[in-house]
């Protein structure tokens, strides 16, 4: 093999791998790119996750706000609801009533405001027919019970008392305070056929 020759293929051979180089570097190149895009979309999604993360966090967060208040707020009727509740038991004026109520400030706060929207839609309030331990309570005597929520009560002889019962269970509840419509023993044969608010112990 001559010089000349010899000259030719490592020229060849230099071309071939110049070659070689470059599509190496291609291919270098692109699985640089490869491998960063899988980075940046596994960076994306790893803060799109802890977002989700924190979205959620924040909705229990306020979610157990807004529990922690409900179960701390104390019940009362806004004046509009008073208004509607006097408007819808109006047609009942002369209906007498009487509370028992749970011992605390919260439960008596109620019944207060009660009394006074009780008696602006003209029923007549009366002391409590139900327990002989109580305490005088908006001017009247209001015995104590255990019991949680708001119920009204009647004697299970007081028909006449039925659609009050129902309308007065229901404008409350309507008006954000949930009142039970109950009948009674304790109320059988009562000579005043009022109608016994039970104003218990804030439910948790």
């Amino acid at each position: 093999m001559t010089a000349e020759t010899l000259l030719r293929w490592v020229q060849i051979a230099l071309i071939v791998s110049g070659f070689v180089t470059a599509g190496l570097s291609a291919v270098a190149w692109r699985l640089s790119v490869n491998v960063n895009a899988a980075k940046n979309r596994e960076s994306n999604q790893k803060i799109v996750a802890a977002e989700v993360r924190a979205a959620e966090a924040n909705a229990l967060a306020s979610q157990a706000r807004l529990e922690l208040e409900n179960l701390t707020k104390p019940r009362t009727s806004a004046p509009g609801d008073q208004e509607q509740i006097v408007v819808a038991l109006k047609q009942f004026a002369g209906q007498r009533f009487a509370f028992s109520v749970f011992e605390d400030p919260e439960a008596l706060a109620l019944l207060r405001v009660l009394d006074a929207t009780l008696k602006s839609a003209g029923w007549v309030r009366v002391s409590s027919q139900i327990g002989d331990i109580g305490t005088d309570v908006a001017g009247d005597f209001a015995g104590f019970t255990s019991e949680s929520g708001v119920a009204a009560l009647v004697g299970p002889d007081n028909r006449e008392a039925e659609t009050t019962l129902l309308t007065l269970s229901k404008t409350l509840t309507d008006a954000g305070t949930p009142c039970r419509p109950i009948r009674t023993e304790q109320l059988r044969g009562k000579t005043l056929n009022a109608i016994v608010i039970s104003v218990g112990k804030k439910p948790m």
